[in-house]
């Protein structure tokens, strides 16, 4: 299933001229879906949702990806197959090994746990499924991971409640290079007072760690909290936006080759159903440098669900998801590129398929910029996952 995206542009030195989308997932009954995307050192994994494949409900398949397409067999990554895998994520670390999480059952618990599987730098299972969050008293939800340079992998997500809190609030744990969870449950947020939801995490060049999550209406917040390598806090959090929204969704982060921070989020400040995709550049103590910017330039309904790459030079790509221009039916994905000297391309619609395309993300590969997303129509049998590159000079 190829098909040729006729977009004519060139921006910053990457070609979306002649770019190839292609299928990712192999097997296509059911259900594919909740991409994910990790890449480090010219190694690139997606993984995602696939409904009925493992025999059970829903269990977590991956697939490696190089700067032309899929590579090799997809292959499952949950060892436990009763009850319901979900909401994947993953990260690659400097070794080349790969982490994935997701939310599923453990043992006589429900789905609603934190789960982690360990691959070594060949794709072999280092672990079996791996139980990551303490706290089990209430249910537990959208996980992400990043890989740190010391060898540690740092797992955020969202606890129904915690610890030291009778609300939602974001938790966290180390893992170390065995695939094992190392030290205490981390309690992130530090707001207890108010509901904490949507983590993202990004791992940088000197080993800290970024968090960043939203925070409730009665704020309307999205708040990032620097850790170091250990886990531990360096001050509190700090309010990114400062425009006020009806809705906000799920947040993201990602760290700049230089240590600063970019966080993406969506909203509006009368109604969810306009809402716009946003973009601050943070220092990197954390603290915001400038005013917010909205990165859409398309603005009929809600563009929605950002998620963010960087490349080694610093160029930031945003993706999201947003109504179809020009009467074209459907949710389509759409891109813009940063870069933090000279400011942001053209928007750009990368999808362009029939039906829907939904959920992007997007990692920074060896030759361009790869960006995946749930494909609502074109794989024969519900949903697939889909990707296209966007390849970088000399490509």
């Amino acid at each position: 299933m190829t098909h040729i995206l006729l977009l004519a542009v060139s921006i910053l030195g990457l070609s979306m001229s002649e770019v190839l989308s292609f299928q990712i997932n192999q097997f296509t009954s059911m259900d594919q879906r909740d991409p994910a995307v990790a890449s480090l050192g010219g190694k690139t994994i997606v993984v995602w949702n696939s409904y009925r494949q493992d025999g059970d409900s829903g269990g977590i398949f991956a697939r490696c990806v190089d700067p032309n397409g899929p590579v090799g067999q997809e292959f499952q990554v949950n060892s436990t197959t009763a009850g319901n895998q979900a909401e994947p994520a993953a990260a690659v670390d400097r070794q080349g090994r790969l982490i994935v999480v997701w939310r599923g059952p453990w043992q006589d618990l429900d789905d609603q746990e934190i789960v982690a599987r360990l691959f070594d730098p060949n794709g072999a299972p280092v672990t079996d499924d791996v139980h990551v969050n303490a706290y089990s008293q209430q249910a537990q939800a959208y996980p992400k991971v990043a890989a740190g340079p010391n060898g540690r992998f740092l797992v955020v997500w969202q606890s129904d409640q915690g610890p030291t809190s009778t609300r939602p609030c974001i938790l966290g744990r180390l893992i170390d290079g065995s695939g094992q969870a190392v030290g205490e449950e981390l309690v992130i947020s530090d707001t207890p007072n108010y509901s904490t939801r949507y983590p993202d995490v990004a791992a940088g060049p000197d080993g800290r760690f970024a968090v960043c999550w939203w925070e409730d209406r009665t704020t309307d917040g999205v708040r990032v909290r620097i850790l170091d390598q250990d886990g531990n806090p360096i001050g509190g959090s700090v309010k990114v936006n400062n425009i006020g929204a009806s809705s906000l969704s799920r947040p993201a982060i990602a760290f700049l080759p230089d240590g600063r921070l970019a966080v993406a989020w969506d909203g509006d400040p009368n109604r969810a159903s306009d809402d716009d995709i946003r973009l601050r550049i943070l220092d990197p103590n954390g603290r915001p440098i400038g005013e917010e910017v909205v990165m859409n330039t398309t603005t009929s309904g809600a563009q929605q669900y950002p998620r963010l790459a960087v490349t080694a030079d610093g160029v930031v790509l945003m993706v999201w998801e947003g109504p179809a221009p020009n009467g074209i039916e459907g949710i389509k994905v759409f891109g813009r590129v940063l870069d933090p000297s000279s400011g942001p391309g053209p928007e750009m619609l990368v999808s362009d398929r029939q039906g829907g395309q939904r959920s992007p993300v997007a990692a920074s590969i060896d030759t361009g910029l790869l960006i995946v997303w749930e494909d609502q129509q074109n794989d024969g049998s519900g949903s697939g996952i889909f990707g296209t590159i966007l390849a970088g000079p000399g490509r």
